[in-house]
């Protein structure tokens, strides 16, 4: 909340000429393409993870789904996710029956540092594999994945019994008995971190290295911050108003348009410096202001509009 009240009484003045805007691009192999989060409001995890990913340069992703679950596993988004659960009770059902949502990206780069890493195709954050007893084996999103599995902790709790099991998700380590088990057992909160920790176990791998992570909140030096992380071939992660991708007009953050993205570069075009933004909506770039350049889900955007639209950034230290 402190960020984004100084987004609204920080003067800004980009005051860079060409020369000061060197031609970066940081896009490469390890980061692949954009993934998309669809309708699950992790985009501060699916960010980490590619920051991640870049830092380690791994040939494989590690997992979205993994950071977001360890973030909830903290103080902080578990006090909220309970405060949160109080008030809308089952007014809201698919925010009471789904993981805590938003995030904070510095906490989530610092727990997955701390607990290692579990790859993109040991637990997936996109879609998941659905062996159900009527349609056979089907791909559905993460997001029904966790409104499926709410409904059957409410049908296990009445009584289901694993022989009239009506569907059951394939990860590693989990059988359907272990998925009843774990439904039936644990309390709709923990489902999902306990499905996260049987996954991974066995294929969770500790970083080489635990970095500190450094967060700097919106300033009329910020974008010397980032020039200077770019430069050291460091990506940075951007929290901003998302509205900003739709209407390059925009001079307002809304809380609920939060959001966060990857900077991977930056370019002189037509008298402005523009910095690279890498969102988590897939590859398409239906939907973005088209004053931008989108390239597969990265967009080319001025400084001076990213500025009156961000809140602060984060990264880790070289």
């Amino acid at each position: 909340m402190l960020s984004l009240l100084l987004a609204f009484f920080v003067n800004f003045s980009l005051a860079q000429s060409q020369n000061e805007c060197g031609f970066i691009d940081l896009r490469n192999e390890s980061l692949g393409a954009n993934r998309d989060q669809g309708e699950i409001s992790w985009c501060y995890a699916f960010s980490s993870a590619d920051l991640l990913g870049y830092r380690f340069q791994t040939n494989e992703k590690f997992s979205a789904a993994d950071v977001a679950l360890g973030h909830n596993q903290g103080v902080i988004p578990s006090i909220i996710k309970r405060i949160q659960d109080l008030f809308i009770k089952r007014k809201d059902h698919e925010t009471w029956s789904m993981p805590y949502q938003t995030g904070f990206s510095k906490i989530a780069l610092q727990r997955a540092l701390n607990t290692g890493s579990c790859p993109e195709s040991v637990f997936p954050s996109e879609n998941w594999i659905k062996h159900d007893a009527v349609k056979g084996t089907i791909k559905v999103t993460l997001k029904e994945a966790m409104l499926d599995v709410a409904k059957l902790k409410d049908l296990t709790t009445a009584g289901l019994q694993l022989a009239d099991l009506p569907f059951w998700y394939e990860l590693p380590n989990i059988t359907p008995e272990i998925f009843y088990e774990t439904v039936k057992s644990y309390h709709r909160l923990h489902i999902f971190p306990r499905l996260r920790s049987l996954a991974c176990e066995g294929n969770r791998t500790p970083y080489p290295e635990n970095p500190e992570v450094t967060m700097k909140f919106r300033s009329a030096r910020i974008f010397k911050t980032i020039d200077e992380q770019l430069q050291k071939n460091n990506p940075v992660l951007l929290d901003y108003g998302s509205d900003i991708l739709r209407d390059h007009t925009i001079r307002r953050i809304k809380l609920s348009s939060l959001h966060t993205s990857l900077i991977l570069g930056r370019r002189w075009n037509q008298g402005s410096c523009e910095y690279l933004i890498r969102d988590s909506h897939g590859t398409d770039c239906e939907g973005y202001d088209p004053v931008y350049q989108c390239e597969s889900g990265n967009l080319w955007i001025p400084g001076e509009n990213l500025h009156r639209n961000m809140t602060s950034i984060v990264y880790i230290e070289p």
